[in-house]
């Protein structure tokens, strides 16, 4: 039998990232500790800057590991 995903699921937005272009990008994660992912979501223009600053935010997270798996969708994102 497969895992079960708990469908309740708390997204920690990044403080805000303003791109080059002056518009707000937003980012959402969820670390799932007991399945060992980090899930983000991320919507918008990206620039390297924003990115870092997506890095620095999760960095900074309690429940981050490094050895955790990371999932990331830029399917609504542009760089």
């Amino acid at each position: 039998m497969g895992a079960v995903v708990s469908r309740a699921v708390m997204t920690r937005p990044v403080p805000e990232a303003v791109s080059q272009q002056g518009g707000a990008t937003p980012a959402t994660y969820h670390i799932d500790t007991r399945l060992g992912i980090v899930f983000t979501v991320t919507s918008g223009t990206l620039t390297d800057a924003d990115l870092l600053e997506y890095q620095q935010a999760l960095a900074k997270d309690p429940d981050f590991r490094s050895d955790l798996w990371q999932l990331v969708t830029l399917a609504r994102s542009r760089t």
